[in-house]
């Protein structure tokens, strides 16, 4: 893949992020004025326009707006990793190293047959793990 393809797709999962966030953000703007918190809707405006400053003062509905500003903005992100991660899934036919998928097309070139393979399988033991932090579940 050439540098000026890495930067096409790194150019568009931007874009992906700034549309879904801009998305997300007008629903909960609308929600917001339906409710009459009019005053919330146009702070979140100024965030999303980047035209609040450092000085200023938040109270308490402004924080929980702004928590939840960047509750969506996680979500927008981890949705576009995931579909970008699938997009070099399909390009590298599944074969993306550490992945389970990349794994077992290994095994069957070094030889194993499917029931060999499946058979290792159910002899594989899974645990969860909880980390730092276990919403976070990653592939």
């Amino acid at each position: 893949m050439t540098l000026s393809t890495k930067l096409q797709i790194i150019e568009s999962m931007y874009q992906q992020v700034d549309e879904d966030l801009k998305f997300l953000l007008h629903g909960f703007r609308e929600v917001l004025m339906d409710l009459g918190e009019y005053s919330l809707s146009e702070f979140l405006n100024n965030v999303e326009e980047d035209r609040i400053n450092d000085g200023m003062e938040l109270d308490e509905r402004s924080i929980q707006a702004l928590s939840m500003f960047f509750q969506f903005l996680n979500m927008v992100e981890e949705n576009t990793a995931n579909h970008f991660r699938r997009l070099e899934e399909q390009r590298l036919e599944g074969r993306i190293p550490g992945y389970w998928n990349h794994r077992i097309h290994q095994c069957l070139e070094l030889g194993l047959s499917h029931e060999e393979l499946c058979q290792g399988l159910h002899r594989v033991n899974f645990e969860p793990v909880l980390t730092a932090h276990p919403t976070e579940a990653k592939p």
